[in-house]
């Protein structure tokens, strides 16, 4: 039962549908049989529910070995869509992780420090200023909880040098144009991105925005890791995703992991919740760009280290079973063993109730409150903008990936997840 147990752990959401396909392998008990029937069944719900335009889930050991794969379709909705682990789907943040590991692969190799100065590579930067609400008195970051007197903002120049740790953990003051403060993503999304920009002209626009907070003060979620990707293209003179190629998928051998989309292959359609309906979106539903999305064809130069990959369940799983064998998957290394486990040390969040962040990646302490099952302590998550998820169980040695396509899903996720764990520990726990 094993693999099913793990696989609820995973299930941080996702679906909507009524046609499931089941690919669960190396299931030779009754009781394995079984236990993988109920994983089937809270998936499916999801789908039923009508939160979620559809689901995959995959499940791997470090090795390779296929534990578990199930997924659902909502066929009122997407009629025609088929759905496997070689499926592409647009993963947002968990592009996040791969540019991280980049960095530190050319960390590694003497090509930066992570103690470096971002000016060092991209001069734009020492230019921008930080907003302080009307007053003046606090960074905009402070009014994000009461926005009532944060327009129009106020200027004032940084006090602390930016690095490239800042960026690392969300540190360094770039934001998306989603806050509650009208003024301040005003002044991003107004720079409309363009079809032929590169990293030279994303930066052109964004030295002209301001930042959140003074770097290094505090964690704000936001643009830091596409400012990151930056950096890499500016040591290095390659683009990240020549740098990406080089360093991480040809080494290990990752076909399902890229900048640019095959040329037979096509994105699931984009659906939006926000009505509380499921609907095929519009390109304007999707907001953290304030209205530009990243660019997945062959002649996009815009890449976006924090938003702009693509993937399929099988390129991610296998991306991050190279992360959970400390940086080395099948005999070949991308990364030293030390810059994995500096990955995931506690960086933000030191004072979650639930875990702390590493490098953009979430470590669960196995605490979920007083009145829900414990949570597994030690695992490893990560998600993006249209709900993909994975996560990583380093004592089990597994790794599981979701694939979903949806923004705003009618579903509170977080309770979701908690009934799926809760679902799980009554099943396999019932007297703990």
């Amino acid at each position: 039962m094993r693999l099913s147990i793990i696989f609820v752990s995973l299930a941080l959401l996702i679906s909507s549908g009524c046609t499931y396909v089941q690919d669960t392998l190396n299931l030779k008990t009754k009781d394995e049989k079984i236990a993988a029937k109920n994983v089937d069944e809270v998936i499916d719900g999801f789908v039923d529910s009508g939160n979620y335009p559809f689901v995959l889930a995959r499940v791997e050991t470090l090795e390779g070995e296929l534990l578990y794969q199930h997924s659902a379709v909502n066929r009122e909705l997407i009629p025609s869509l088929k759905i496997n682990g070689n499926s592409w789907m647009r993963i947002w943040s968990m592009s996040k992780l791969v540019t991280i590991v980049t960095i530190l692969d050319l960390a590694e190799d003497g090509v930066l420090k992570l103690s470096d100065p971002v000016s060092k590579y991209l001069p734009e930067v020492s230019s921008m200023m930080v907003a302080y609400d009307s007053s003046g008195q606090k960074s905009i970051v402070q009014s994000m909880n009461d926005p009532s007197g944060a327009c129009p903002f106020v200027l004032k120049p940084q006090m602390n040098e930016m690095t490239i740790e800042d960026l690392l953990n969300h540190e360094a003051g770039f934001y998306y144009p989603v806050t509650p403060i009208d003024c301040l993503n005003d002044a991003l999304a107004k720079n409309s991105l363009s079809e032929d920009m590169d990293g030279i002209g994303f930066m052109a626009m964004l030295k002209s925005t301001p930042l959140v907070q003074d770097p290094g003060s505090t964690y704000f979620y936001g643009l830091n890791t596409s400012v990151l990707g930056f950096v890499a293209e500016r040591a290095t003179g390659m683009s990240l995703e020549e740098l990406v190629k080089q360093r991480i998928t040809m080494p290990i051998g990752i076909k399902g992991l890229s900048y640019h989309l095959p040329k037979k292959a096509a994105l699931p359609p984009r659906v939006n919740g926000s009505s509380g309906t499921l609907e095929i979106a519009e390109d304007r539903d999707l907001d953290i760009f304030g209205g530009f999305l990243p660019r997945y064809n062959s002649e996009n130069r815009l890449y976006l280290g924090g938003e702009g990959m693509t993937a399929t369940a099988k390129g991610y799983a296998k991306f991050i079973r190279m992360v959970l064998g400390k940086g080395t998957l099948n005999g070949k290394s991308v990364l030293n063993e030390e810059s994995v486990d500096l990955l995931v040390q506690p960086h933000t969040m030191i004072n979650n109730p639930f875990g702390h962040n590493g490098y953009n990646i979430f470590i669960s302490n196995g605490f979920r409150g007083k009145d829900n099952p414990s949570h597994k302590p030690g695992l490893w998550f990560g998600g993006g903008y249209e709900g993909t998820k994975f996560w990583i169980d380093p004592e089990a040695g597994i790794v599981g990936v979701l694939m979903t396509q949806v923004t705003n899903s009618p579903a509170n996720q977080e309770e979701d997840l908690v009934a799926l764990i809760n679902a799980f520990y009554s099943t396999y726990y019932p007297n703990e």
